[in-house]
């Protein structure tokens, strides 16, 4: 196009029409052809690009990248700039600006805090997954341990309480009636009447104890589980290891998860004594049995010294 202008001598505008460009494009390309020297005159038509500035664009090397995944591996709560103060503190030396650690989390998907906490759960193993929900489900099973102990010792409480009422209640009722009516059967049958209710009452108490630590063990062994909801993210590529920039990372060891376990003495000893409350109370219930039932029996006895008393001496006056 050029050497049919400068050397057959036909027209700039025919030319120009001819192959479909502008003027000002065309002068722009014959004044490149005239300051070229004569072997590179066609080079110097050719369609060049800003190599340079290509070359002047600091693109992040795969060894950078790495170190800011394990950054956000690390602590995924640290922004760009915490990231890249991190890197600087870790190398002893500038690695990244905090604009291309902005690039790289763009790059990656990981410019937000919930990406980057997604990002570290899907990147872990099972294992510390699990040890990581296990560890948090024990804390909240133990205050929950807590608080069922807590409620169960105040039911003790609260039935102690009543038990006792209803029992002194039903031993007024009985003696009321034992004094009443004052006949030595209807006595006993009314004693042993007490006793199977005091009876019945231990049973049922021991009973509602044995069946709320049973429970209490059984909730405190249950298995844990691992939730049923369990997101999957995809996995980023592994980055090549890189031999120039070794990220220092401290990895501690992981510390074994101990299930926790709870000391039952002080349940079994407070069932012990409230057991021994209830032996005192049967016990001082049978005496106060054993001394009316002997009260009722002098009057008796005294019944049956008067005949003697009153006929002996009648006999004696009729014999003299």
């Amino acid at each position: 196009m050029i050497e049919r202008v400068v050397k057959k001598g036909e027209s700039v505008s025919q030319v120009c029409r001819n192959f479909g460009i502008s003027r000002i494009a065309f002068y722009r390309w014959k004044e490149r052809y005239e300051k070229a020297p004569e072997d590179k005159k066609i080079e110097a038509l050719s369609d060049r690009r800003q190599e340079v500035a290509k070359r002047n664009i600091r693109k992040a090397s795969p060894e950078q990248e790495k170190a800011v995944i394990t950054a956000v591996l690390k602590n995924p709560s640290l922004s760009s700039h915490k990231i890249s103060e991190y890197l600087e503190k870790t190398y002893g030396r500038a690695i990244l600006s905090n604009h291309g650690v902005q690039n790289i989390l763009s790059r990656l998907g990981l410019n937000t805090y919930q990406k980057r906490l997604s990002f570290q759960s899907s990147y872990l193993s099972p294992s510390y997954e699990v040890g990581e929900y296990v560890s948090d489900l024990s804390k909240i099973f133990k205050n929950l341990s807590r608080e069922i102990l807590d409620s169960f010792d105040k039911f003790l409480d609260h039935f102690t309480s009543l038990f006792l009422l209803s029992t002194f209640g039903k031993l007024t009722i009985l003696l009321k009636n034992l004094f009443l009516r004052s006949f030595f059967v209807r006595g006993l049958v009314l004693t042993f009447k007490l006793f199977f209710e005091m009876g019945k009452a231990v049973g049922f108490l021991t009973f509602s104890l044995g069946s709320q630590v049973i429970l209490l063990t059984k909730s405190l062994a249950s298995p844990l589980r691992k939730p049923a909801f369990a997101p999957k993210f995809p996995k980023i590529a592994p980055v090549p290891e890189a031999p120039i920039v070794k990220p220092k990372v401290e990895v501690k060891p992981k510390e074994r998860f101990k299930l926790p376990t709870f000391d039952f003495g002080w349940l079994f000893k407070l069932t012990q004594f409230r057991l021994q409350i209830l032996k005192v109370l049967s016990k001082s219930i049978s005496f106060i049995f054993t001394s009316t039932i002997w009260i009722l029996k002098q009057p008796v006895k005294v019944l049956s010294v008067i005949p003697k008393v009153i006929v002996e001496p009648l006999k004696a006056r009729e014999v003299f």
